[in-house]
């Protein structure tokens, strides 16, 4: 990971957590996954989900167990196609 990677999924890590896995969602989805740009922007996404997975859960925040499952799936789906 680049120094401006890192930078990228800092500004990923304020939005909520909803709209991170509905944007991994839809990148998934609408996507061809054989694309590298596009598994370049679930990457970005599931990093960004990981570093929130390790922090303080608020009320408003999904299950961290669930989150942590949800992640799993979406390296699984990723691993196939690179």
């Amino acid at each position: 990971m680049n120094l401006g990677d890192r930078e990228e999924i800092m500004e990923l890590v304020d939005a909520p957590e909803f709209v991170l896995v509905q944007m991994c969602d839809v990148t998934l989805r609408k996507q061809d996954m054989r694309n590298p740009d596009a598994q370049r922007m679930v990457r970005e996404l599931v990093d960004a989900l990981k570093v929130k997975a390790e922090k303080k859960a608020e009320p408003a925040d999904y299950n961290r167990y669930e989150l942590k499952k949800y992640i799993e799936c979406i390296e699984e789906v990723l691993a196939k196609f690179t």
